[in-house]
């Protein structure tokens, strides 16, 4: 049995969206808040099932290395919100509303935990804006009208 290592576990990961759509000549669409925040759903969601099938194969090993490795997966799940204009209301919209709010909280909330386990407060604060900025939008939705 191969041992296990921490920084080519997630080579497939280091590949990234980005090459992909490289690869395909959609370079553009990077610029998308939708796109960058499907990228970190989707890599919280692949980063939850590979943490259970490395468990199982390597569960000695993943016990010393596991924090390690989920510190530099969520980083660079990270860096992709940092891509975000947070700023720009359009980008708030397209956010806000194409998402699932449940889904959305979850993936942000795990970060959020990742980085308040590891006292990373800077990370902490930019993902609160986020996740403030999608429940804002959730209640204006959400409002009764006026009668």
């Amino acid at each position: 049995m191969q041992n296990l290592d921490p920084d080519s576990l997630f080579n497939i990961f280091e590949q990234g969206d980005e090459e992909v759509y490289d690869e395909h000549g959609m370079t553009d669409v990077l610029g998308n808040p939708y796109v960058l925040m499907g990228m970190v759903l989707r890599g919280v969601e692949n980063y939850k099932l590979l943490e259970i099938i490395v468990q199982k194969r390597y569960p000695d090993e993943w016990k010393t290395q596991k924090d390690n490795v989920k510190h530099k997966y969520y980083t660079k799940l990270y860096a992709y919100l940092e891509r975000i204009d947070i700023n720009d209301n359009k980008q708030q919209y397209k956010i806000s509303n194409a998402y699932d709010l449940e889904e959305t909280a979850y993936g942000l909330g795990r970060l959020l935990y990742h980085f308040e386990d590891v006292e990373d407060y800077m990370k902490c604060a930019t993902i609160k804006k986020y996740i403030d900025i999608l429940y804002d939008a959730s209640a204006e939705v959400l409002e009764l009208p006026k009668i």
